[in-house]
């Protein structure tokens, strides 16, 4: 009987192990990670048939830009109303929630104003 007990207490333990070894190799396969970032800044350039806007913002003393991609589901905000691309202008400030797609950023979210 106690034989019976060890074989069943070591086969159990080496079916676990190995479902926990085969879940260590899965890595992220078939799994989508999104990170979502923000950056904030003037809008500089909008460029309707590229569907694109590019933000600058000085930093100490640099002036950065950063060109997003904007597509059908890229939300425009203003006061917490929807608002369309048609009401972005140059020289707006925007916070821009958005995340990488490939080689490209992708604007998720452009609110206009400050934070």
């Amino acid at each position: 009987m106690k034989r019976i007990i060890v074989a069943m207490i070591t086969l159990l333990t080496c079916v676990v192990l190995s479902d926990i070894c085969w879940a260590g190799h899965l890595g992220n396969n078939g799994v989508n990670i999104q990170i979502w970032k923000k950056s904030t800044g003037v809008i500089s350039v909008i460029d309707l048939n590229a569907k694109t806007i590019t933000i600058k913002k000085k930093i100490d003393d640099k002036e950065l830009e950063k060109t997003f991609t904007f597509d059908g589901s890229t939300k425009i905000m203003k006061d917490n109303e929807p608002k369309s691309i048609a009401d972005l202008k140059t020289g707006d400030e925007v916070i821009v929630i958005y995340l990488r797609v490939g080689d490209s950023v992708l604007a998720k979210t452009i609110k206009i104003g400050k934070e």
